[in-house]
């Protein structure tokens, strides 16, 4: 947050703050994800088990309170933004994994010991994968996010070497804001004419170019709308099953 301020002038990204709302299916993902998903239930249970067998003090105390405060808080703070990913939560995963730890406290040295070395290769278990997913948040999960960074670099690396910067795109979010906004490190000069697809566009007809992320926010919709065009397949990206197609539309 200091590196935003200082660097591009704001705490946070500005369409965070287009509303602040507090559905329940945003906490409910949120918590889920934070205390359970990627084998963290585990170290949930571990933390209700001391809770029951009350050694609680392990984990609420004078000292912890402010550490819960941050986790609780920094959860509700970012499900009330009008964009939500869930790598947003990522920073708070160690304090978390600081109770997991204190809950270590109460067994003996060997059990100890086989409980960190499961939790470690579950742990690893998480961290890639080559889903073949249509939907991108999806993708935030683990560092399988990666490749659609690789590829969204290699799409946009062949768009700068082939195409002027005036060129008209229509593409889908996110890579539409990868080709404009040079402060995400894709492009120094900014394609000047690219418009984010949206499900009410009428027409597209008139677009030079049309780039199609299967990761993509609207996939399906921005398929079915360019499917009945005179396209021709210039280029087709694809890493662990992440795919983006380049296309000229012949008008």
């Amino acid at each position: 947050m200091a590196y935003h301020y200082f660097a591009k002038g704001w705490f946070f990204y500005q369409p965070w703050l287009n509303n602040f709302t507090f559905p329940l299916y945003k906490i409910y993902d949120a918590l889920k994800w934070v205390f359970f998903d990627q084998f963290r239930f585990i170290g949930s249970i571990l933390i209700i088990g001391t809770i029951v067998w009350r050694k609680y003090k392990l984990i609420f105390n004078k000292e912890t309170s402010l550490l819960w405060f941050n986790i609780i808080g920094y959860i509700f703070l970012f499900s009330s933004f009008s964009f939500f990913l869930l790598r947003y939560f990522l920073p708070i995963i160690p304090l978390l994994f600081i109770f997991f730890s204190a809950t270590l406290l109460q067994f003996n040295k060997n059990i100890k010991f086989l409980v960190v070395l499961i939790i470690i290769f579950l742990f690893f278990t998480q961290w890639f994968g080559n889903r073949n997913t249509h939907d991108g948040v999806l993708l935030e999960s683990n560092l399988e996010y990666l490749d659609l960074i690789r590829l969204h670099k290699l799409t946009i690396d062949y768009l700068t070497q082939n195409y002027l910067l005036n060129t008209p795109i229509i593409a889908d979010s996110p890579i539409c804001d990868d080709l404009a906004q040079p402060f995400l490190h894709y492009v120094k000069k900014p394609f000047q004419n690219v418009e984010c697809f949206e499900p009410d566009i009428v027409d597209i007809s008139e677009v030079k170019l049309i780039i199609l992320p299967y990761q993509g926010s609207h996939f399906y919709i921005f398929k079915e709308k360019i499917d009945h065009l005179n396209l021709t397949l210039i280029k087709r990206f694809e890493i662990n099953g992440k795919i983006t197609e380049i296309y000229e539309n012949k008008i």
